[in-house]
């Protein structure tokens, strides 16, 4: 605890469970002095999800006045601030961004679906519609489609000038078309307006990696892989980064937290191909070839048409020397005309 709050820069830090049968909620939250890792406030919290967020709120209030502190206004309206009415939308959109977050083919047209189901629902749902900008851009790269995401993205931002998912997520997508001054200007911009959002952090990062600004990629997806302790994508990018400036022992350091974090989703379902593919990306680092290879079997047997897993096989094979193997990756993506970012 006191790691992830020197690298998040912050005093205290909230954790806790959430669990949910049928139409009853439980969470458990305590917030954490960061400096000794000693619990300062607990509270157990059983309501309906109807009440979702009243909860939200109430737990929020019940921070503040655990940390002894008087909000200005413009805190307290961000802490009560919701970004839709509509729990169901709220719902969907959760599951929305679990797929989202997995970065594979499969899980982006998954999201986009929901996304849209949610944006139905609730059609001033910003989050949704910047969700959904993202899928699109890269399910676009992906399938060769022509809806880019910017159309989304520009929505979101009407709905909301000041939303800094919704500006990282434009960002993203002028950054994959070649816009870098564009593109990084909105990068800025989204770092100013929500620091420690784990989008604004994963996409400034990457979009920092692809313009060969290495150093404050590195910040910046350290950042996000502090910001969620389970996600994959900011450590493929990162080890790269780390590779580009010479810090080869941190890539290496980088690949070994791969494993441990797809190691864990592995222990949730171990046919799940989406961490099977980091471990692959990971024993590439570490050299393993034969463990790799024998991944990228069952990989093929679960899933082989998959564009960015058979993509990013083949580019850790061709950092194992294994060009016959990393050919035969990549053949099924040459028809999509476009390359495909490893950073996934």
């Amino acid at each position: 605890m006191a790691e992830i709050a020197g690298r998040l820069g912050v005093s205290h830090v909230v954790e806790g469970s959430v669990r949910k049968a049928g139409n009853r909620l439980r969470i458990n939250a305590q917030l954490v002095d960061g400096a000794t890792g000693h619990p300062v406030w607990a509270e157990r919290f059983d309501r309906n999800l109807t009440d979702i967020f009243a909860l939200q709120d109430e737990i929020a209030q019940a921070i503040v006045a655990a940390l002894k502190v008087r909000l200005i206004p413009d805190e307290r309206a961000a802490i009560l601030a919701r970004p839709t009415d509509n729990p169901e939308a709220y719902e969907i959109y959760l599951q929305a961004r679990h797929h989202h977050d997995r970065l594979s083919q499969q899980d982006y047209q998954i999201a986009a679906r929901l996304a849209k189901q949610a944006i139905e629902i609730d059609p001033k749902y910003e989050r949704a519609w910047s969700l959904l900008a993202v899928s699109q851009a890269w399910l676009s790269t992906l399938e060769g489609g022509d809806d880019s995401g910017l159309a989304a993205a520009e929505r979101a931002l009407e709905l909301n000038p000041e939303s800094a998912e919704a500006l990282a997520a434009k960002s993203r997508i002028l950054a994959g078309q070649g816009n870098w001054d564009d593109a990084l200007a909105l990068t800025e911009r989204s770092l100013q307006l929500d620091p420690q959002s784990y989008d604004v952090c994963f996409y400034a990062g990457s979009n920092y990696f692809l313009a060969g600004r290495y150093e404050e990629a590195i910040e910046l997806l350290e950042r996000a892989a502090a910001l969620s302790p389970d996600a994959l994508p900011p450590l493929s990018p990162l080890g790269m980064a780390y590779t580009a400036t010479g810090q080869e022992s941190k890539a290496i350091e980088t690949s070994k937290r791969s494993l441990e974090r797809a190691d864990r989703a592995l222990e949730r379902n171990d046919s799940d191909v989406y961490p099977l593919m980091h471990k692959v990306l990971g024993l590439a680092v570490l050299g393993e070839a034969e463990r790799a290879k024998q991944l990228i079997s069952r990989i093929r047997a679960i899933d082989p048409n998959d564009h960015t897993l058979n993509y990013n096989i083949g580019c850790a094979m061709v950092r194992l020397g294994e060009m016959d193997v990393a050919l035969d990756c990549f053949a099924p993506t040459t028809t999509m005309g476009e390359p495909i970012s490893t950073l996934i």
